[in-house]
Order: structure tokens, then sequence, then C-alpha cells
């Protein structure tokens, strides 16, 4: 974690997703077998068909 908060400060206007669980990145997180993690697949997928990033950094719940 450490490594990507200080990513994510130099990145401004970057936002930051995170969710307690034992797995390297949420995004997609269930093509690994694991738990989808919804509200970071949704924020994630929303920006790459062009829409807005979301308003603050977000802890999305497994």
């Amino acid at each position: 974690m450490p490594g990507g908060v200080a990513l994510h400060r130099a990145l401004g206007g970057s936002r930051l997703l995170t969710a307690d669980i034992r797995s390297h990145g949420v995004y997609t997180n269930a093509i690994s077998g694991n738990r989808p993690i919804r509200c970071a697949d949704r924020a994630v997928n929303t920006y790459l068909a062009g829409g807005p990033l979301p308003p603050a950094d977000r802890t999305c719940t497994p």
C-alpha cells in the first residue's frame, strides 16, 4: 500500500480505490478467482468508457 499511496500523491488529480482484501489490486479481482469488488470495477469501467473519475478516493467493501 505505501507504494500505491505514494504514486497516488505524485499523480495530481488521481483517485485511489482501496479494499480490505488480501490481494494485490482490486480491479477485476474476480478474474483471479477472488470475490469481485464491484464498486472498483464500476468506477474503473466508467472511467475507461470515457466517464469521469470518482469525485473522491474510495474504499470499497468486498
